[in-house]
């Protein structure tokens, strides 16, 4: 290439970029580039841009892995003190694990030699000797407030990393969920490598890879997993135009490849020295988009801060308690000082975090957008969904005396784990699994996390208020396993005006827009984002954004996640939503917030003394106490009519549950018992004989007659005689009382006129009780024991002949002694069926008892 030292000024075209033999017009700029002016590139879209930094938004306990060439670990970005180079482990400054079991340096004479330093810096640097008074140097890395896990994976024979699910489980146990990988094979196949990864983040979900995609050409693996991020890169001088050596996709699976975009220009880091005593703090400068991906990754870290310690969310309840002016560094001087409102934060997964980013990114200008194409869709295979541009994940907003930084973000994260970390599960999985870092050996079923977990054909639902003149952006993201076997997930917001936008379905970067639910093509895209633009909401005050899993891979475990389950789970980043106003959430408008609310849906109403947010019930009967009639009795077991009161449908006194006789007539002489049932009436016993068995012409008839009841309930006895079935009105007999009676006829009495030889004289005996209990028997028991009587009319009969007459109906000569029920006094009328035969001695009047 020639050169010349006459300078020409003259203007520019871009078609002058293709003339033939030219490969590439770039412009002479000043190098300064620097890990801070790609970061500030990433937080405001300027190089001296620091907004978040001002906020104290740096990375903060936050931990991030690596696995390179290896660590100078005596530089200064890394190590302990000013001259200390320290252990690296919990209490370590800036690197909590440093694996050294394939080298213990980024050695010089190794492959790519100062490499991991390098890309080590950009991930996390924080040199030990800033003075925080002054503002950021060089160096210093977007995430510097980060920690480390590094593992050195290149010897004396090259590069010899281990298998990703050795990788990954290491640094997650760490309780990493941000990894950067600027390493890789050189084939755009979808290698054994790449499916591990795929495998690894769709059992372990808090996993986020940046894998660097090469320089030039296509996306290499394994950045080609479909859950992976793909980091293209920019340059800093000119940040709206892709560095001339980044890759561009598609993929061998036909997705775009890139996934964002990233300084990694000119990018100067820490630089190795190969003396890990000298307590060095050299700087390198480095171009490829090895430096793009851990730059990105650091802004995933940024992230992860923003969503751990409440900043961004759910729309949950919020509190003032951070303290934004204790938190921003020394250095700087933020707008927003003072508190600022945060929710409980989570540790986002790595679909969370990937959904996020892509929420803030800015696609390139359109002149130099998609390859110069302009922008088609809201991805593409050259830019990806643009670079990061954090600050669009805040607006700060002035609340009740304290600030609400990100009011237009909402978040949703299925895997949000509610009462454990993902470190301790992936610890108790590893274990069930025998350590074998094979979790699919160990499934999950989504037990304690957010949810939910689609199955195919399921949706999820959410609607949102909209915030008047803004864009409305959704990104959603999900893990799935790769190969032939890929889940799809659709993408719909559904405006109030009867609009649709659906995933996939875009034009010239915003989503269109369609009276029918559109079904776009199948694709292996597992992060799908709709962009309405406000133009197109002037009317529409709210949408309702719907998540349907088209597919699910199925596998052999019904109701489980992962590799061999057949659901699975999303995350959803939101903006240009009202997310609510701060502070703490009352859901229910009982004035108990829902963090204290152990009925988040149900109002407290009237009665709630121990300010729990659920309407009382102290007797525990399920009837609020606002509306129970008898507060203090748990009417559990008998309330049809749900008052809260046992009920007692014969109103005696005794519960139903407990009312042996539920039905019983009420009656105040006659109450019941405590089984709810009146005093059992003993039968009266009437018995009764002839003494004198051979009547004649003359005599006397006699019969004697017991009569006795077990409860001493009294009566009259009546006795009449008919002779051939005419009445005798004069024999009418009556005795009062129980006891032994002689009933007695003389002849006079019985012998009337018509009487003949083989006349039939019958006795009468009817026993009326006294008793008024509406439970008195309508019984009597007739004891009948050889009641025999003869007639003789002269001529006497020849004894031998000896006929007996039976005081049973069928005998046709001799006395018939007819034993009548006895009747009963009534005040009230039975309870029983008369009808319903009765064993005679059986003593009780339950109807549901039977004879003993």
């Amino acid at each position: 290439m020639l050169r010349s030292t006459q300078i020409l000024t003259t203007a520019f075209h871009p078609s002058q970029q293709y003339w033939p033999g030219v490969q590439r017009i770039e412009p002479v700029l000043t190098a300064e580039a620097r890990n801070d002016r790609g970061a500030g590139l990433l937080q405001s879209g300027a190089q001296n841009g620091m907004p978040l930094w001002s906020l104290g938004l740096n990375g903060s306990g936050v931990v991030l892995a690596t696995a390179d060439s290896g660590l100078d670990l005596d530089h200064a970005c890394f190590r302990d003190g000013v001259a200390v180079v320290g252990t690296p482990g919990p209490d370590h400054r800036k690197v909590v694990l440093l694996n050294t079991s394939v080298d213990g340096n980024d050695t010089p004479g190794h492959d790519d030699y100062r490499h991991g330093t390098h890309t080590a810096g950009t991930l996390g640097c924080e040199p030990v000797d800033w003075n925080r008074s002054d503002g950021p140097g060089q160096g210093v890395s977007l995430a510097h407030g980060a920690r480390l896990v590094v593992a050195d994976i290149v010897n004396g024979s090259g590069w010899v990393p281990p298998s990703f699910d050795e990788l990954l489980s290491e640094a997650a146990l760490q309780g990493a969920v941000v990894h950067a990988h600027s390493w890789g094979d050189d084939t755009t196949e979808y290698t054994a490598r790449s499916e591990a990864l795929d495998r690894w983040s769709l059992e372990h979900p808090w996993t986020l890879a940046f894998i660097a995609p090469g320089n030039g050409g296509t996306v290499l693996e394994p950045a080609n997993a479909l859950n992976a991020v793909a980091v293209g890169a920019t340059t800093v001088a000119t940040p709206d135009e892709r560095w001339v050596g980044s890759p561009e996709g598609p993929t061998v699976f036909d997705t775009d490849g890139i996934g964002l975009l990233a300084p990694g220009s000119h990018i100067v880091s820490a630089k190795a020295d190969g003396d890990l005593d000298s307590m060095n703090g050299d700087w390198r400068g480095s171009s490829g988009t090895s430096m793009a991906t851990p730059m990105a990754a650091a802004a995933a870290g940024v992230v992860q801060q923003m969503i751990e310690q409440g900043w961004i969310h759910g729309g949950e309840s919020s509190e003032a308690t951070l303290n934004l002016s204790e938190q921003a560094p020394a250095w700087a001087n933020p707008e927003q000082t003072g508190m600022a409102w945060v929710a409980q934060g989570w540790t986002p997964s790595g679909p969370m975090l990937r959904a996020t980013l892509a929420l803030s990114a800015e696609p390139l200008p359109a002149e130099h957008a998609n390859g110069g194409a302009g922008p088609a869709g809201l991805s593409n295979p050259h830019d990806g969904w643009g670079q990061p541009r954090l600050d669009r994940l805040l607006m700060p907003s002035y609340a009740d005396d304290a600030w609400d930084m990100a009011p237009h973000v909402v978040l949703h994260d299925a895997y949000r784990l509610l009462n454990t970390s993902p470190e301790e599960m992936l610890q108790a999985r590893l274990n069930a699994s025998g350590g074998s870092a094979r979790l699919d050996e160990s499934p999950w079923n989504g037990s304690g996390a957010l949810g939910p977990f689609l199955a195919e054909g399921e949706r999820y639902l959410r609607t949102f208020e909209l915030r008047p003149g803004e864009d409305f952006e959704v990104r959603m993201a999900y893990p799935s396993l790769g190969g032939q076997a890929v889940d799809d997930l659709v993408l719909h917001v559904h405006l109030d005006d009867g609009r649709t936008a659906t995933s996939g379905i875009d034009f010239a970067g915003a989503s269109v827009l369609s009276e029918d639910v559109a079904s776009p093509e199948r694709s292996n895209e597992t992060l799908r984002g709709v962009r309405v633009l406000a133009a197109d909401l002037i009317n529409v005050s709210s949408v309702t954004v719907e998540v349907l899993a088209r597919h699910v891979v199925p596998g052999n475990l019904p109701g489980f996640l992962g590799a061999d389950g057949d659901r699975i789970g999303f995350a959803l980043a939101v903006m240009g939503a009202n997310r609510g106003a701060p502070g703490p959430l009352d859901a229910d408008g009982d004035g108990v917030v829902d963090q204290d609310d152990a009925c988040g849906a149900e109002p407290g109403g009237a009665i709630d003394l121990d300010q729990d947010g659920c309407p009382d019930d102290r007797d525990m009967d399920g009837v609020d106490d606002v509306d129970d009639t008898c507060p203090d009795e748990d009417a559990r077991f008998a309330d049809m009519d749900e008052d809260g009161c046992l009920d007692d449908g014969d109103d005696d006194g005794v519960p139903d549950h407990l009312d042996a006789c539920p039905t019983t007539v009420p009656d105040s002489l006659w109450p019941t018992l405590a089984d709810g049932c009146r005093p059992t009436d003993a039968p009266p016993v009437v018995e009764a004989f002839v003494p004198n068995a051979d009547l004649s012409p003359g005599e006397v008839l006699e019969v004697h007659v017991l009569v006795r009841d077990a409860d001493g309930d009294g009566g009259t006895l009546s006795a009449s005689l008919t002779i051939d079935g005419v009445p005798i009105s004069i024999s009418l007999q009556r005795h009062t009382g129980l006891g032994a009676y002689v009933m007695a006829w003389n002849a006079s009495e019985w012998a009337v006129p018509w009487i003949v030889d083989g006349s039939s004289i019958d006795v009468i005996l009817t026993f009326e009780t006294t008793n008024g209990s509406p439970e008195a028997t309508e019984e009597v028991v007739m004891l009948v024991d050889a009641l025999q009587a003869e007639y003789f009319d002269p001529p006497a009969i020849d004894s031998e002949v000896g006929g007996t007459t039976s005081f049973r109906p069928v005998m046709l000569a001799g006395l018939l002694l007819v034993l009548l029920v006895a009747l009963t006094q009534w005040r009230g009328g039975s309870e029983r069926d008369p009808a319903s035969p009765r064993d005679p001695f059986v003593l009780s009047s339950r109807p549901d008892e039977e004879a003993e």
